[in-house]
This record gives C-alpha cells, sequence and structure tokens, in this order.
C-alpha cells in the first residue's frame, strides 16, 4: 500500500532536512581558537616595512583570516622594527621565532609557493616593478598609490 504526505507533513520534513544541512557542516568544521580555520587563512608577506609598511603590517596582524609569514626591506633596522611590532601583537607573541621569515631582496619573497599575496609600501618607482614580477609568481598584490608614474 502506498502511503502519501500531507502537505503539513512534507513542509515539517523538508524543513527538518534543509535545518540541519544548515546546521552539521558548521558543527564538523574545525577551527582555530580565532575562528578561521588553518587552511582558510591567506598567507601574506610585506615587502617594504618601514613608514606606511608599519601600517600595513599592523592591520593585516589585526585580521584573524591572515596569517603574516615574511617581512621584506633593505634596511635591515626597518626589519627589526617591523618583527618586534609584529611581535608585540597578540596572535604573534607566542610564535616560534621562525615562523616569520625575514629578507634583504623581495625576490624571495616572490619565489616562495606558500605565499598566497604580499603588500607593497616600498618607494614610489618600485611599486608597479614588484606588483608585476608579484603577478607573474601568481601572488595577489596589496599595492601602495601611485601603482606607477605611467600609463605605459
Amino acid at each position: 500500500m502506498q502511503s502519501f504526505l500531507n502537505r503539513r507533513e512534507f513542509l515539517q520534513q523538508s524543513s527538518a532536512a534543509a535545518l540541519s544541512l544548515a546546521v552539521f557542516p558548521s558543527l564538523k568544521r574545525r577551527v582555530a581558537p580565532s575562528g578561521v580555520a588553518p587552511s582558510d587563512k591567506l598567507r601574506v608577506a610585506h615587502i617594504g616595512v618601514n613608514g606606511m609598511g608599519t601600517n600595513h603590517l599592523n592591520w593585516f596582524a589585526k585580521l584573524p583570516e591572515v596569517d603574516i609569514v615574511g617581512l621584506c626591506d633593505v634596511d635591515e633596522t626597518h626589519l627589526a622594527k617591523a618583527l618586534d611590532t609584529l611581535r608585540k601583537h597578540e596572535t604573534y607573541a607566542n610564535r616560534p621565532a621562525d615562523s616569520v621569515k625575514t629578507y634583504a631582496d623581495f625576490r624571495r619573497i616572490l619565489d616562495r609557493k606558500d605565499i598566497d599575496a604580499i603588500t607593497c609600501a616600498t618607494p614610489d618607482h618600485w611599486h608597479a616593478q614588484i606588483a608585476i614580477m608579484a603577478f607573474q609568481a601568481g601572488k595577489d598584490v596589496y599595492g601602495e598609490k601611485p601603482l606607477s608614474y605611467s600609463v605605459g
């Protein structure tokens, strides 16, 4: 014998099914204490860490979905100061010393396959060249203005 659902039973059962699809995946996902799964974090490196670069560093360090993994500046004093600034952020205070690598040559950052994006706060005449090379290396770029001196 065939049984048919009335409209009320159909709505109750379909609502329960829809609700379970919405609730259970979020219960099963394992997330870090910050609320973001490690696999969902954007791995960022900063190129140029003095002046506006320090502002970039502070902005990105506060984002729970960002993991800062590299710093680059040609001036070792700026690098040391930026690393110290980063270590003052609660997220980075207890990390191993080698979790954030420092570089004097930005090309070493572009060579790393594990970096998703870079920020560029270098002197103006370097913005376009670094951005182009980062794009060619498959990186996303948060750049400073002006991006270039001319359209060409």
